[in-house]
């Protein structure tokens, strides 16, 4: 499958996605070891709504979930914005096909995919562009095709240790999510998803593209 789409570095990124970006390369390595433990339910429930397809992993990171595609004969795409990330992921995955590209920056044709992925991925994104990002993964994906999202909630914009984060409250995000052209089919609060982070509340999203 051809993108066209611009690469990470032909993209005008802010300064907090640059740095994003740039604590993600550097600390590649020690992320895909700290960062291994699949979360097997949710990625469960997903097979259950999209059993086969082409799906699109946006943001996938180091490929900690790519195995599970793979195995359950997913056509499968990894995409992000880390080079270094995606090193790990291809040294992991070696059957996998992967791309370097900025979530902004997604250009495949309508309809390309069945399904995608967004973990902890959107999280990333200004919340005066994730509408835009939003409605871009709405065209890429054909009509009645599901999505898997895991957002972070809270109420503000802030930086972390280098890295940019935009949080929503539940009725925030899945009002943005019907404005953009999803259903949601089901959302959960999940305050201890891998065990990290106990202290961040996730939202777990899934949609149908209408």
């Amino acid at each position: 499958m051809e993108a066209s789409g611009s690469s990470p570095d032909e993209s005008i990124m802010t300064p907090e996605e640059s740095n994003t970006i740039e604590y993600y390369d550097k600390r590649a390595e020690r992320w895909a070891e700290t960062h291994a433990k699949r979360d097997q339910e949710i990625l469960d429930q997903f097979r259950e709504l999209l059993p086969k397809g082409k799906i699109i992993d946006i943001g996938c990171g180091a490929g900690r979930d790519t195995p599970f595609f793979l195995e359950n004969g997913y056509d499968y795409l990894g995409i992000d914005a880390s080079e270094k990330m995606l090193e790990m992921a291809r040294k992991i995955n070696p059957n996998a096909k992967f791309i370097k590209m900025n979530i902004q920056d997604m250009d495949f044709p309508k309809g390309s995919f069945d399904g995608f992925v967004a973990d902890a991925s959107f999280l990333h994104i200004n919340k005066k562009d994730i509408k835009k990002v939003l409605k871009n993964v709405r065209s890429i994906v054909r009509p009645g095709g599901i999505g898997l999202i895991l957002i972070r909630e809270g109420n503000e914009e802030r930086v972390e240790q280098g890295r940019f984060f935009a949080l929503y409250r539940e009725d925030e995000f899945t009002k943005i999510l019907k404005d953009s052209g999803f259903e949601v089919l089901s959302h959960a609060r999940n305050d201890a998803k891998l065990g990290m982070h106990i202290q961040w509340i996730w939202m777990v999203y899934f949609v149908k593209v209408k």
